[in-house]
């Protein structure tokens, strides 16, 4: 896991030597390289930043906590007004993406695991590829 930090800490470094000591926002660079850390400990690898299945699935997170608000925790009668209600059918939307994109990379995971098994038994790529 440091080993992870550290390498997110120097992609951090680099991208904020880019401004060459102009005024910038680190939230978006910080949140990139935070979820690039649990990412990387649930998945096994990094995503570069600019991916965009990467940059959707933060973007999507973002939306998910914007859409919740801490009037409708002390007065919940407020989820049933209809303006909610399109706030929890959004929020529904985003949990399904997230699904989404977890579901992928697990099924990649899945993938490289029986590879690198494969690989070790000394099987080629060729052995898995015929049956599909």
């Amino acid at each position: 896991m440091e080993q992870r930090i550290l390498t997110e800490v120097e992609v951090m470094i680099s991208e904020v030597l880019k401004y060459e000591g102009r005024p910038c926002t680190l939230k978006a660079l910080m949140g990139r390289c935070a979820a690039n850390v649990v990412m990387g400990m649930i998945y096994g690898w990094r995503f570069e930043h600019s991916d965009p299945e990467f940059q959707k699935a933060i973007q999507t997170v973002n939306d998910l906590f914007r859409g919740l608000s801490l009037d409708m925790e002390f007065f919940p009668l407020l989820f049933y007004l209809p303006k909610n209600r399109k706030a929890l059918q959004r929020g529904k939307q985003v949990l399904i993406d997230l699904a989404e994109f977890a579901r992928k990379n697990v099924n990649k995971c899945k993938e490289v695991g029986l590879l690198q098994r494969l690989s070790h038994w000394g099987c080629s790529k060729r052995i898995i590829n015929r049956d599909r």
